[in-house]
Formats: C-alpha cells, sequence, structure tokens
C-alpha cells in the first residue's frame, strides 16, 4: 500500500512537471503553435504574406444559427435571395472551438482571453492563464499569471491598437485586449484590498497609454459617484485622468461622448480618440433615432473613424471591432433586435473592406461563442423570418420560426398573435424559463480575407485567431519568420556577405 501510494504521487510530480495541462499556458501555446505550422504545409511558402494592419471582427454571440437567420432576415429586405452576408463571401473558412478549460458552454471573458492572448482560461477571467481561478482575490496570483496580449505585443512592435464595442469598453471582449485579472465583473472596484491591483477601467488608462482609440459604452465605471451615472466609490474621475496623461505626453488626443463630436472629429489632427457614448452598454442598432438628435453613433461610424485614426501609422496596427449587442439581445430572446445588431456588424465590416482593402490587412470575422438560439420553423422563403411557422403544433398552436431554448421568453400558454411577434422588443418563446438566455456550447465559424488568410483552415481551437494573427503581422514570437519583411532583409544580408566572401575567395585563389 505505502509502495503505491510512494508510486502515484511520484506519477503525479512527473506528469505536472513534464506533461503540460491545459491550466499551463505552454500547454495551449504549444498545442497551437503546432496547428498553425501544420496549416503552413498546405499553402506553398510563397503565398504566405505578411500582414501589415489585422482587424478581428467579434460578432458576440454569432453562431450559426444567427448567421443564417440575419442572411434570410437580408434576403427578405433587400428582395435578393441569392444574396450572402458580406463575410461569406471570403475564400477563407474555419471552425472555432469555444469551450473554456473548466465549462464546455464559454463565456465572453475565458474567450476573450483565448482569441486576445492564445491561451484558454478559466469561465469569467480576463488576461490570466488557467491557474487563476474565477473571481479570485489573490493579487499576487494574477500577476504572477498574466497572459499578455496580442495588442499588448503589437505596441511593443511599434504598431498602433484600439478597438470598438457596442458594450461597455469594460465589458469581457474588449478588456480581453488590454485586462488581466480574475473576474470580468471588477470594472470599477475590487472586492479585495491590495494596491498592486487595479480594475478594469483602471488597468485600460493607467497601464495602456498607448492604445490609440477606445470607442464604446461603460461611463459609469470610469465616473465617481455622484456624478452623472458615475458608480467608482475611490473618487477617481478616469476620463479627466486619461486627458491629463495625454497633455503631460504631448499627445494629440480628444474624447467624445457624443455622436455629433465623433462626427465632427478631424482626423488629421488628433492620433489618440476615446469615446464613452453610454452609461453602460450602448443601444441597440434598431433603437437608434436616424437624424441628428441620436446622441450614439453606429458601429459603422465608430469602424470608420478607428480606420482612419490607426491607418497613419506607417508600421500598421491592430484593431479589434465587436458587435456586442447580437449576444445583448440574444439574452433577452429578443430576435428582431439581435439580428438587426448582426447586420449593423456586418456594414462596419464593408466599410472597413472598402477603407483599406484586402492587400495589405488581414481581417477575420469570428464569434466569441454560440447561443441557445435556433432557426428552426418550417416557412417558406417568402414568410417573415419573425414570423409563425407555417404548420402548427400537434396542439395546434402556432410558434414561431426562431426559437430559443432557455430565457426569459418562456410562456406556458403559448398563446401569441402576429401583432405581438412583430413587435421589436417580442421575446422570442423558450423551453426553459430564465431571467437571461444561456450562451451555446458548439462550435462557430471563423472567416478570413487578406495576408495570412489561406492559414485559417480546419477545426481548430480559438487560440487559433491570436497565435494566426500574431504570426501574420509578424510579431511577438512570430517576428522572425520566413515571410516577415525584417527576416528577409535579415536573409538577403546574409547571402550578400557570402557572395562576397566567395568573391575574395576566388580573387585570393587567382592572385
Amino acid at each position: 500500500m505505502k509502495f503505491l501510494l510512494i508510486f502515484f504521487v511520484t506519477f503525479y510530480i512527473v506528469n505536472r512537471i513534464f506533461c503540460a495541462v491545459p491550466e499551463d499556458p505552454q500547454y495551449w501555446r504549444k498545442l497551437t503553435k503546432k496547428t498553425l505550422y501544420y496549416s503552413k504545409k498546405f499553402v506553398h511558402a510563397n503565398e504566405i504574406k505578411q500582414a501589415k494592419n489585422a482587424i478581428l471582427f467579434l460578432g458576440d454571440g454569432m453562431g450559426f444559427p444567427s448567421i443564417s437567420a440575419a442572411r434570410l432576415l437580408k434576403r427578405q429586405l433587400t428582395g435578393n435571395y441569392g444574396e450572402n452576408l458580406a463575410f461569406e463571401k471570403w475564400d477563407n473558412v474555419a471552425v472555432m472551438k469555444t469551450y473554456n478549460i473548466d465549462f464546455p458552454v464559454p463565456d465572453s471573458a475565458g474567450t476573450a482571453t483565448a482569441f486576445c492572448s492564445g491561451v484558454k482560461a478559466n469561465y469569467g477571467t480576463i488576461g490570466v492563464n488557467g491557474r487563476v481561478p474565477f473571481k479570485s482575490t489573490d493579487c499576487s496570483l494574477m500577476l504572477e499569471n498574466g497572459a499578455e496580449t496580442i495588442y499588448e505585443k503589437a505596441l511593443k512592435s511599434g504598431k498602433s491598437v484600439g478597438f470598438v464595442t457596442t458594450a461597455s469598453v469594460t465589458d469581457a471582449t474588449p478588456a480581453g485586449t488590454y485586462a488581466h485579472i480574475s473576474s470580468r465583473h471588477f470594472e470599477s472596484g475590487l472586492p479585495f484590498e491590495d494596491k498592486r491591483c487595479k480594475d478594469i477601467a483602471r488597468q485600460l488608462v493607467e497601464d495602456h497609454k498607448g492604445y490609440q482609440v477606445m470607442l464604446g459604452g461603460g461611463r459609469k465605471h470610469f465616473l465617481p459617484e455622484g456624478k452623472e451615472s458615475g458608480g467608482r466609490k475611490d473618487g477617481r474621475n478616469l476620463f479627466e485622468q486619461w486627458q491629463e496623461d495625454m497633455k503631460k505626453q504631448n499627445k494629440r488626443y480628444k474624447f467624445v461622448s457624443t455622436r455629433k463630436e465623433l462626427l465632427a472629429t478631424d482626423y488629421n489632427k488628433i492620433d489618440y480618440l476615446f469615446g464613452s457614448f453610454s452609461s453602460s452598454h450602448m443601444k441597440f442598432h434598431k433603437e437608434l433615432k436616424n437624424d441628428s438628435s441620436e446622441t450614439e453613433p453606429t458601429i459603422t461610424e465608430m469602424t470608420e473613424a478607428a480606420v482612419k485614426i490607426l491607418k497613419k501609422n506607417k508600421k500598421g496596427f491592430l484593431l479589434l471591432v465587436e458587435g456586442a449587442k447580437i449576444d445583448k439581445a440574444h439574452h433577452l430572446n429578443q430576435a428582431y433586435y439581435s439580428l438587426n445588431d448582426l447586420l449593423a456588424f456586418e456594414n462596419a465590416i464593408m466599410k472597413a473592406q472598402s477603407i483599406l482593402g484586402n492587400k495589405e490587412t488581414l481581417m477575420i470575422v469570428t464569434a466569441d461563442h454560440s447561443h441557445s438560439f435556433t432557426h428552426s420553423g418550417n416557412a417558406l422563403f417568402t414568410e417573415d423570418v419573425f414570423g409563425f411557422s407555417s404548420y402548427p403544433d400537434k396542439e395546434g398552436k402556432n410558434f414561431t420560426n426562431l426559437i430559443y431554448s432557455t430565457g426569459p421568453g418562456y410562456n406556458s400558454s403559448r398563446e401569441f398573435t402576429k401583432e405581438q411577434i412583430k413587435q421589436p422588443d417580442y421575446k422570442q418563446l423558450s423551453a426553459v424559463p430564465l431571467d437571461s438566455a444561456t450562451h451555446g456550447g458548439d462550435d462557430v465559424g471563423a472567416f478570413g480575407i487578406g495576408p495570412g488568410s489561406n492559414l485559417l483552415r480546419g477545426s481548430q481551437e480559438q487560440t487559433y485567431v491570436a497565435h494566426l494573427m500574431e504570426f501574420s503581422t509578424c510579431i511577438g514570437e512570430y517576428a522572425n519568420e520566413p515571410h516577415c519583411s525584417g527576416c528577409k532583409i535579415l536573409i538577403f544580408s546574409k547571402i550578400l556577405i557570402l557572395i562576397v566572401f566567395i568573391s575574395h575567395l576566388i580573387r585570393f585563389s587567382f592572385d
């Protein structure tokens, strides 16, 4: 018995030392790097190009059912039944596995860590590896297990960095580009005392002064209690702090809080733009007024602003654009808002592509996770995607083409009228009553165009997105890959030196 105990203890120790486990960041880095190099085998070396810029378009909660339903909505709106979503026309497609280390159905924090840092993490944690449990109050543990993001690596390489979101700028997805913390909920304060650690808003303003574009909502996390909708208990006004820092560094900057201020911006006169347009998350696209009275910009307007500023850097840039409200509407079982936000998200993608083209910029469109949403009604193409199925159920009751498995749309009587289901805020039927619909555990698509996108193939871990962007733009550990311009110059120099050396040898032999 004693021998068996010693054996198993020894086996465990040896296994922990020599065999990486999912909690170990090296496990994911080695695994993903291996699959990336495997993908290179199917592409000729001359076809692997360096990307000057990279944009990750992240449709939050945009699973395949959302894409197919939004495609149908677009076809019904345009009358063109052969039309696809813009990114569906791109050449390169892969499938991404979205699970967190500890949960098969993920959240947006753990997934953001995967596609921003190349390391899978625990549910609810941002920018830390799997050794940090959700809501940990151990500051030392967080500091020791941070996962550097590709955006932070891009800054070190001299590239510009920014993000656009229709959620709070401290929400899980945008925070995935810069924050390192045990809980996505620590947006404007910490539940423990340790001056070495900072909440998410402070990390953005104090630790990432190099970020040139930050556009979204979440004003309350930056303002002290008693000022507008502020919720900070430490009395700090982080917007003022950011502007003071910009002044001290003699930066050309602008802070905007309305659509009018954003649209009036002269992008030739500024290099840093911070926009906060709402107290919390921004409005659904269909809630926006199409006139000068609207205070919030569209995702397309924010994306255009970001691209115009970032593209001025000759070394290139990395940008994240999140269509966050696709997910927020799904949580409410409001498919009308969700699918229309997906189409607004598509419009932002087309705007960026029209400005930049495809020669220098890698563009990837993907999702952090899917949702408990199905496009399952049996209706004709010409019948409203938000309408009833052509045939009732076994009890003779109508049901809508779009249904959720969980959420606040649960209705035991299942009695609906055509007038009710046509309302924008109508909650589609759900099978299980919950205050908020759950995410889906199914895989999501990844669509790519531009330099490096031809390596987007197969079924991959979500960490593949981060590694592909890092590899294609030649930053971080992929800075000296054969396709990188700096590496090519180095190889050319070596060849030139070799030629000179050989010529001297020949000359010496004749002398």
